[in-house]
């Protein structure tokens, strides 16, 4: 019989552990209870939730809890935010482009409509030898009656005139080897000169409001009521004649800025000279011999002009029909020696 270290049981003869409450027979006597030993694991059950901060759990579990709501927050901003600015950034493309095909046409408009201002400038009959080309230099077909519009250029070969009308008893006669640029300045139109000479003649019996300017050059004159010729040779150099009428030439320096007018009278003439070295513009008494001959048969061939003319300049009318008629004489004659040469070359093609 083995009696129990701890609880006094009896033991049979053999036995390791005591029956009645499990300690070792043979070792030291330890005061535990079964009991006491489960009070323990009931405490700690209980008290978990009732931990301090600063053990070695509570560090543990906030780290874990931060990771795992970071690691939702990198999910959620991966899957779905990328969504939404894909679609934000498709719409602002879409409103880019469709604003830049907005502006685009706006742009085309206005260049297509800037190109097809009138001037009120026709070209009412010309000859073989006129071409009219465009701001873009791109050759246009002409028409009798064609408006021409801003930027419109009327070129004259060697044998090429074009007659202008600008309304009511307004015209402007382009002779051979001229060029000319027309444009819409506000109401008025303009006239440019390239080259070449014009005849004008200008009158308003409507008076309206819209007065031509001529520029040739660093010069330029308004046609208003006037009757006159103007020839410039495209490199700086001007003569201006004028019969009915009053023309104010103002002449602009480019190097300084200066501005400089001179008032032209009936049967008076300027010649004009400006360059880098200045400007300079002398009036004198024109004589009629002297007169072009395009303007002197255009003044002879309206009886109104002749008479306007006349009247203004001092000239006689029949002065002026006289030396018209002698013009006409010469290109008579003229024409009567190429006749003549023309004949003997085909007589020695013949032979």
């Amino acid at each position: 019989m083995v009696i129990c270290p701890n609880c006094g049981a009896k033991n049979e003869e053999g036995e390791i552990l005591c029956g009645e409450c499990g300690s070792r027979l043979n070792g030291p006597a330890k005061p535990v209870k079964p009991a006491i030993l489960a009070e323990p694991v009931k405490s700690a059950l209980v008290s978990a939730p009732e931990r301090k901060l600063g053990t070695k759990e509570d560090a543990v579990t906030p780290e874990r809890e931060y990771v795992v709501s970071e690691k939702w927050r990198e999910v959620d901003f991966t899957s779905e935010e990328p969504k939404k600015s894909r679609k934000a950034s498709a719409g602002i493309i879409l409103i880019a482009v469709i604003a830049a095909v907005m502006l685009y046409g706006i742009i085309a408009t206005l260049l297509v409509s800037t190109r097809n201002v009138s001037t009120g400038i026709s070209l009412e009959t010309y000859t073989v030898d006129v071409e009219l080309v465009d701001e873009e230099g791109k050759k246009e077909k002409i028409t009798q009656g064609m408006i021409l519009n801003d930027g419109d250029s009327v070129t004259t070969g060697n044998t090429g005139e074009a007659y202008l009308t600008l309304g009511a008893a307004r015209s402007l006669r382009m002779l051979a080897n001229g060029e000319i640029q027309v444009h819409k300045e506000e109401k008025a139109p303009r006239i440019v000169m390239k080259k070449g000479a014009m005849f004008f003649c200008m009158d308003n019996p409507y008076r309206l409001t819209e007065t031509p300017e001529l520029v040739a050059g660093a010069m330029s004159v308004s046609l208003n009521e006037v009757v006159g010729y103007i020839y410039y040779d495209g490199k700086g150099e001007a003569r201006i004649w004028v019969m009915n009428g009053e023309v104010q030439i103002v002449t602009r320096d480019e190097v300084s800025g200066e501005q400089f007018a001179e008032t032209l009278t009936p049967g008076e003439r300027a010649f004009v000279a400006f360059g880098d070295s200045g400007i300079s513009c002398t009036v004198e008494k024109a004589f009629l011999d002297e007169l072009p001959e395009a303007m002197v048969r255009k003044i002879a061939e309206t009886p109104e002009l002749l008479n306007r003319v006349s009247t203004d300049s001092g000239w006689t009318r029949q002065d002026i029909i006289n030396l018209a008629d002698r013009y006409k004489a010469e290109e008579q004659e003229l024409n009567l020696i190429n006749v003549y040469y023309l004949i003997e070359m085909m007589n020695e093609k013949s032979n």
